[in-house]
């Protein structure tokens, strides 16, 4: 379940929403991430926070490159950032492949 209840982000969920705006003000937005709409949300289940915008596409904070990046979620269930997935594009199954080649990176050639 999602929330913008900052009570229920817990001091940890805070520290990592402080790193998402720092993050947003630094190196602004991801470029593939629409800026209309945008709100601060916790994963009260994974303790995950985001920022998500109409469209409901994702944006957190990446620690392994220290920037804000679009979070996918699979037809799979698989959940991961756009640099993480790229990285196993070849461990993805068939409509996971399909998938983000059509609705996340159409330039990408797999």
């Amino acid at each position: 379940m999602l929330t913008s209840n900052l009570e229920q982000f817990g001091v940890e969920g805070l520290h990592e929403a402080k790193q998402i705006m720092e993050a947003w003000l630094l190196d602004g937005l991801p470029s593939k991430f629409y800026d209309a709409g945008i709100s601060i949300k916790i994963d009260v289940t994974t303790e995950m926070v985001y920022l998500i915008n109409e469209d409901e596409q994702k944006a957190a904070y990446n620690p392994r490159t220290g920037k804000l990046e679009i979070y996918h979620v699979l037809p799979s269930g698989l959940e991961d950032f756009e640099s993480e997935i790229i990285n196993r594009n070849d461990t993805l199954s068939e409509e996971d492949t399909e998938y983000y080649s059509e609705n996340v990176v159409p330039d990408h050639i797999w």
